[in-house]
C-alpha cells in the first residue's frame, strides 16, 4: 500500500481505540451494539462523501474496511484490558465478599517512595505470598498493590528491597462524590486491584535494580551540596532530579507538586519529550565527528538509559520512539517527517499498549508534540519582528498550550489564566535548569563531586524558578464547568479544520468564537436555571453545597482533606467561581488558611462560623445554642444537625415544627428525635445506620439515605433526590 493508505489505516486504529469511551470494563451488548452503530454511520459516510472530493484517494470498499479496522481495534482494546489472574492478591477479599482484610504481604517494591497528600509514602509492591492469619502458612500469590506506608516506616525502603509487610488489605473504591478521582478505575489501568494500608515493613533482601540504584544515586548526587530544610531535604535538589529524570521518579513533597500544579508548569515536572529531545540531540552534536553507524549506537544508548532511568512512562517512551526514528535517518542518511514519525510512534506504541490511549500524560505528550509541530512556525511567524530566539520562546509554549488546553479543561475543568504567559516567562529559566541538570547527572554517574558542583551552580535558577510560582501562586484559576467529549470533540475538529484547510484558516477568528461559545455558554444558562443541593460522601462531618442560580452558599467543616478531594474538584466541576456565604460548622480559622494551599478555592464573599452573630441567607437557627440549622430549599424545610453527640430530649424540640428532610452525621439517631416530628427524608452521613434505626425510619415510613453506600446525594425540584455515584461499600 501506498503510503496515504498506511496514514489513513493508523488513523483508523486510533480512531476505533478512542471509540471505547462507549464502553466500560464490563461492557454489555447494548454498549457494543452503540460502538458498532457509531463506527458503522462514520464509515458509510465517509465511504459516501470522501471519493467525491477526493478523486485520487482511496475509493469506497478501503473506507468501509477502514469501518472494520477501528471496529477490531476497540475489541483490541477490550482484550488487553488488564484482569486480575485467579491468583491474584485482590482474590483475597472478593472470594470471601469483603471489603478490607487483615494481611501478611511478602512481595519486592517495584518503584515508589512519593510521599501523597496524607503524610504516606506509596509504592508499587509486587506480591509474591500472603498470609491472611497469623497461624495459617504463607500461600502463594501474584499481582501488584498500591501500598501505603507511614512516613516514619515508608522512608527508610527503597524500589528494589524484599519485604515483609503487615496492614489492612482493601478493595479500591469508585468515586462516591462529583468530580472526584476514580481511585478504582486509576488502579485498574495499572493492572492493580487492591490496596494494602500497611503498618509496619520489615526488609527481607532485595533483588537486582541497576536503573533503580543509579535513580537514586542521581537524586543523592543533585541534593548533596544544595541548601537542606529542617527535615535534611534539599527542595531544590528534588526539583531539579524531577525536572530531569520526573517527578515520578523523584520522592519530590506534596506540596512543591501542588503549586506547580497549581499554576500550570506540571509538566515541568514530567519527563517528556522535550528532555529527551534536549538530552539525545545534545549528545549527537557533541558526537558530530563520529561515523553514523557510531552515532546512531551512542544516541540509542543513551536513550534507552533515558527511558530505563525515568521508568519507561508514556510521554518519554512516546518522544522515545520518534527519536529512534531520527536515530535512524542518521544512520541512514535520510530526512525524517516530524508528522509522519509521530503518527508512527502513536500508532507503534498504542498496538503494543492500546491502554495508553486513555493515559493523560500519553495524549498531552501527543497534543503539545503536534502543536508544536504544526502551530508553533505559524505562531513563530507572527512574532517575526521580534529576535528569533526569542519569538521560539514565545512559539512553542504558546503553540503546545493551545493544542493541549482543551483537554486539561475536560480533565480538570481549570482555567488556569495565568499558565502561558508563566510558562513564556520560565522557559529561559527552565532550558538552563534541564541542560545543566542533564550534564549534572552525567557527570554525577563517573564523578559524584563534579556532579554535585555543577547542580550547586543551578541553584540560582531553580530558586528564582521555585519563587516565580510561588509568585502566580496568587493569581486564582478560574473554572468553566465540566466539558462534555462531544463539545471535546468538536474543538478538536475546529482546530484540525484551522491548520489543515486555508479556507476555515480565513474564517479562524470565526471559529474560535465558536469555540469559546461551546465553552461558556452552558455556564451561563447553568448560573441562571440552576437549583441543586448536594449533600457528600465525607464519612465525617456534614459538608453541603446549595446552588440557586447565582447564590452559592456552603455548609462545611473546614477540614483539608474534605476541602482538597471533595469540594474542590465539584467547585470546578460545576463552575463554582464565587461563594456568597460560607458557614463553617467549626469554630476556628485555623483551616481557612489551609485551604489557600488548595488546587482550586473560589472566592468566599462572607465567610461564617456556627458561633458568629449573623447568619447565611436562607439558613435559621432553631434555637441559640441548639444544634439544629433550618435550611429553605425551595420552599422545604431541611434540618441539619451539627452535634449529634449532644443529648436532646424531646421537651428541648421545637414545638409546631416538622422538617421535610433530616441531615445528620453518624451510624444511629436516637428514637426522641422522631418522636416530636417525622421527616418525609433523612440522610446519614456515615458509612453506615445501624439496624435499629433502620427499622425505626422503615417503620415510620421515612426514606433514608446512606452516603457511605450510596455516595453523594443530590437533589433538584425536578429530579427529587438522586445519586449517581454508588460508593460500593460492603456492609
Amino acid at each position: 500500500m501506498s503510503q496515504k493508505y498506511w496514514t489513513i489505516t493508523c488513523f483508523a486504529y486510533v480512531v476505533g481505540l478512542f471509540s471505547t469511551f462507549l464502553l466500560t470494563a464490563n461492557s454489555v451488548w447494548w454498549q457494543w451494539l452503540n460502538l458498532i452503530g457509531v463506527l458503522s454511520f462514520l464509515s458509510i459516510v465517509f465511504a459516501l462523501l470522501i471519493p467525491q472530493w477526493w478523486r485520487r484517494g482511496p475509493n469506497r470498499a478501503f473506507w468501509l474496511f477502514m469501518g472494520l479496522v477501528a471496529l477490531m481495534a476497540a475489541v483490541y482494546f477490550q482484550w488487553r484490558l488488564p484482569q486480575p489472574s485467579p491468583t491474584d492478591v485482590s482474590r483475597i477479599l472478593s472470594s470471601s465478599q469483603i471489603a478490607s482484610q487483615a494481611v501478611t504481604v511478602k512481595g519486592e517494591l517495584t518503584s515508589g517512595g512519593k510521599t501523597n497528600a496524607k503524610g504516606r509514602v506509596q509504592f508499587w509492591l509486587a506480591v509474591e505470598s500472603a498470609q491472611i492469619t497469623q497461624k495459617s502458612a504463607f500461600q502463594p500469590m501474584t499481582g501488584t498493590v498500591y501500598l501505603t506506608l507511614p512516613a516514619s516506616v515508608g522512608t527508610k525502603l527503597n524500589a528494589c528491597q524484599r519485604v515483609v509487610v503487615s496492614g489492612i488489605l482493601y478493595a479500591p473504591k469508585t468515586a462516591s462524590n462529583p468530580g472526584a478521582m476514580d481511585f478504582k478505575s486509576y488502579l485498574a489501568s495499572q493492572g492493580v486491584f487492591a490496596g494494602l494500608r500497611g503498618k509496619k515493613a520489615k526488609v527481607v533482601g532485595s533483588g537486582f535494580c541497576l536503573l533503580s540504584q543509579l535513580r537514586s544515586r542521581l537524586v543523592t548526587v543533585q541534593s548533596a551540596w544544595l541548601p537542606k530544610d529542617d527535615q535534611g531535604k534539599s527542595i531544590e535538589g528534588l526539583l531539579l532530579s524531577s525536572i530531569v529524570l520526573g517527578s515520578k521518579a523523584v520522592n519530590l513533597p506534596y506540596e512543591t507538586r501542588t503549586l506547580f500544579n497549581q499554576v500550570g508548569l506540571a509538566h515541568i515536572l514530567a519527563a517528556s519529550g522535550y528532555q529527551v529531545s534536549l538530552l539525545v540531540g545534545t549528545v549527537l552534536l557533541l558526537g558530530k565527528s563520529l561515523s553514523p553507524r557510531s552515532r546512531f549506537g551512542l544516541g540509542l544508548l543513551t536513550l534507552l538509559l533515558y527511558l530505563g532511568l525515568t521508568g519507561f512512562q508514556p510521554s518519554v517512551t512516546r518522544a522515545g520512539v520518534m527519536w529512534l526514528a531520527i536515530l535512524a535517518s542518521v544512520f541512514g542518511d535520510r530526512r525524517v517527517k516530524p508528522l509522519g514519525s509521530l503518527l508512527v510512534a502513536v500508532t507503534a506504541l498504542l498496538l503494543i499498549m492500546p491502554i495508553w490511549i486513555w493515559d493523560l500524560g500519553f495524549q498531552l505528550s501527543v497534543l503539545a508534540t503536534l502543536g508544536i509541530i504544526v502551530t508553533a512556525p505559524y505562531v513563530e511567524k507572527k512574532f517575526d519582528f521580534l529576535p528569533p530566539k526569542i519569538a521560539n520562546i514565545i512559539a512553542i509554549p504558546l503553540a503546545a498550550s493551545l493544542w493541549t488546553l482543551p483537554l486539561l479543561l475536560s480533565q480538570f475543568s481549570l482555567l488556569v489564566l495565568q499558565a502561558i504567559p508563566l510558562n513564556i516567562l520560565v522557559t529561559p529559566l527552565v532550558e538552563i535548569i534541564s541542560l545543566g541538570g542533564m550534564i549534572s547527572a552525567i557527570a554525577g554517574l563517573i564523578i559524584p563531586p563534579v556532579g554535585s558542583g555543577i547542580s550547586l551552580l543551578l541553584y540560582y535558577p531553580i530558586h528564582w524558578l521555585m519563587e516565580t510560582a510561588q509568585f502566580f501562586s496568587q493569581f486564582s484559576s478560574f473554572a468553566p464547568g465540566k466539558m462534555s467529549i462531544g463539545v471535546l470533540l468538536l474543538i478538536y475538529l475546529g482546530m484540525v479544520l484551522i491548520w489543515l484547510f486555508p479556507w476555515w484558516q480565513r474564517r479562524s477568528l470565526m471559529v474560535g468564537t465558536a469555540m469559546i461559545s461551546l465553552i461558556f455558554l452552558p455556564l451561563i444558562y447553568q448560573h441562571f436555571t440552576l437549583n441543586k443541593v448536594t449533600i457528600f460522601d465525607t464519612n465525617k462531618q456534614p459538608a453541603l453545597v446549595i446552588q440557586n442560580q447565582t447564590q452559592v452558599t456552603l455548609i462545611h467543616h473546614g477540614d483539608r482533606e474534605t476541602n482538597q478531594f471533595t469540594l474542590s474538584p465539584f467547585f470546578a466541576q460545576e463552575a463554582i467561581n464565587q461563594i456568597e456565604c460560607a458557614l463553617n460548622l467549626s469554630a476556628t480559622q485555623k483551616n481557612i488558611k489551609e485551604a489557600q494551599n488548595l488546587t482550586f478555592m473560589p472566592k468566599i464573599q462572607k465567610q461564617l462560623y456556627l458561633d458568629s452573630p449573623e447568619i447565611c441567607p436562607k439558613i435559621q437557627k432553631i434555637r441559640e445554642n441548639f444544634p439544629i440549622l433550618q435550611l429553605n430549599v425551595s420552599d422545604q424545610n431541611w434540618w441539619l444537625v451539627t452535634d449529634t453527640k449532644r443529648p436532646i430530649f424531646q421537651d428541648n424540640l421545637p414545638k409546631k415544627q416538622s422538617p421535610d428532610v433530616l441531615i445528620w452525621s453518624g451510624k444511629s439517631l436516637d428514637p426522641t428525635w422522631l418522636e416530636s416530628f417525622r421527616p418525609q427524608t433523612a440522610i446519614a452521613v456515615s458509612r453506615f445506620v445501624d439496624q435499629n434505626t433502620r427499622d425505626l425510619l422503615e417503620k415510620e415510613g421515612i426514606r433514608l439515605y446512606v452516603t457511605g453506600i450510596e455516595g453523594a446525594i443530590q437533589w433538584t425540584p425536578q429530579k427529587g433526590f438522586y445519586t449517581n455515584f454508588p460508593a460500593e461499600n460492603l456492609l
